[in-house]
């Protein structure tokens, strides 16, 4: 809407078909809508998983198929004009390398955990038919923020899910800093330093 682009969003994995050339049809009719639509934005969500580097062990005749179409709709013989394309994954070392050559997805940005003022933001949106006390409500929207540094964005919905059902189990009317404790002493923090660390080197690789 900001640009005054049409925008196509299509999520990697519903792209495959059980029948045999539907995959590449499908690939091909998002890029002809594209097109006519154009200027326009193709956003694949976990395009990895049609674009699983085709030396590896995950790839099948299917999904190689399908990359080929994608990579000759990029830069084939039908100029691609006025279209961007936007992929999103968690797993860019499983993308296959050509199409992360210049001309294709060339440019790669790492978005990482939400930071505090993010963090602030998911958690008063969340909470806000709370019934929390309005005089208390941004002290404890900043206390929990200072509780999850690292976490991701789900984790920040689900803590605020899985105390607004704490404080129903108890027969509660509304939630309380206690429901929000016991939900964070119980959260599973999916992120480690570890991970952050790779996709900034691949970020910076890129």
């Amino acid at each position: 809407t900001e640009a005054g682009l049409n925008f196509l969003a299509i999520k990697g994995p519903e792209i495959f078909d059980k029948y045999v050339g539907e995959s590449e049809r499908k690939i091909r009719d998002i890029f002809n809508k594209a097109r006519a639509s154009a200027p326009s934005i193709i956003f694949i969500d976990e395009i990895d998983a049609i674009a699983v580097d085709r030396e590896g062990g995950e790839s099948t005749n299917v999904s190689k198929q399908v990359l080929n179409t994608m990579l000759n709709e990029l830069d084939g013989v039908e100029e691609l004009n006025g279209v961007i394309l936007v992929g999103a994954t968690n797993r860019p070392s499983s993308i296959d390398s050509a199409l992360l050559r210049p001309g294709r997805l060339d440019r790669h940005v790492y978005v990482g955990p939400p930071d505090a003022e993010g963090r602030k933001a998911i958690f008063s949106n969340a909470s806000s038919s709370f019934g929390i006390d309005e005089g208390s409500f941004n002290a404890l929207i900043d206390w929990i923020v200072n509780e999850t540094e690292g976490c991701s964005g789900a984790e920040c919905v689900l803590l605020c899910r899985e105390a607004g059902v704490r404080a129903v189990s108890r027969g509660a009317d509304h939630v309380t800093r206690e429901d929000f404790e016991s939900a964070i002493s119980h959260l599973v923090r999916n992120i480690t330093q570890e991970m952050l660390d790779y996709y900034q080197e691949f970020a910076c690789r890129a």
